[in-house]
């Protein structure tokens, strides 16, 4: 992982244990350990060449250490549910922006699974063009978390993604919340200054108004939300 043909971002050290000895690949960008690679000998040399490490043991054996495709180690941070550390390493390895935004689909869903709906929806805010607005839509239609669903319809209309079954859904869950300012806001068509007004204070686990969550709608048109039909008190 990391640079092989630069010592400054990977380090290779090795440490002996009695007639063996075990070379430790560090990745000094990313803090962590790439590998452990133990040797039936001990180990002379240890040198970055044709973009890996060579490792040159005592016993006149030569290893050679190649870094692994970026999918695989992705895979293996995933498998340890470390996905700030994928993250940053897909980010280092300059993968593209399809990639980076499957990772963060990843840690929502992992977030999610584990109630952080808050932390979940930090990252799905983050895959608006790549991943599917009714995946997200329907998790917290069900999960009755209006504050983020909320959070995440304003950044739709805020960049010109949202359809109008989006816009309803939106209206309505201004009025579930009371918010007018935002409504107000929004219906004068200042998009970002209903999205920059923050989240309203409301009581945790409002219910979201009931609706088609494959679309992503709500019942009620933009009318009834704008005149208080599209929703009752929390």
């Amino acid at each position: 992982i990391g640079d092989l043909a630069s010592m400054g971002s990977l380090e290779a050290a090795s440490a002996s244990a009695g007639a063996t000895s075990t070379v430790h690949v560090i990745d000094a960008r990313n803090r962590m350990t790439a590998g452990c690679f133990p040797m039936a000998s001990g180990v002379r040399a240890v040198v970055p060449a044709w973009g890996a490490i060579l490792v040159v043991t005592s016993g006149g054996r030569a290893h050679l250490l190649r870094q692994v495709e970026l999918a695989a180690q992705l895979d293996t941070l995933f498998k340890r549910s470390l996905h700030k550390l994928a993250l940053e390493v897909a980010r280092a390895e300059g993968a593209d922006a399809d990639t980076i935004a499957s990772i963060q689909h990843r840690w929502g869903d992992h977030l999610y699974a584990k109630g952080e709906y808050d932390g979940a929806m930090t990252q799905y805010l983050q895959t608006l063009r790549v991943l599917e607005p009714s995946y997200v839509i329907r998790r917290f239609l069900d999960a009755q978390r209006i504050h983020s669903l909320t959070q995440y319809l304003e950044l739709l209309h805020v960049r010109n993604l949202a359809t109008a079954d989006h816009t309803t859904l939106l209206l309505n869950c201004y009025t579930k919340l009371k918010d007018v300012a935002k409504l107000d806001a929004f219906i004068r068509g200042d998009v970002t200054a209903a999205a920059d007004q923050g989240p309203t204070t409301a009581a945790a686990g409002s219910p979201v108004p009931a609706g088609n969550a494959e679309n992503g709608t709500s019942g009620g048109g933009a009318q009834n939300a704008a005149s208080g039909g599209g929703g009752g008190g929390g």
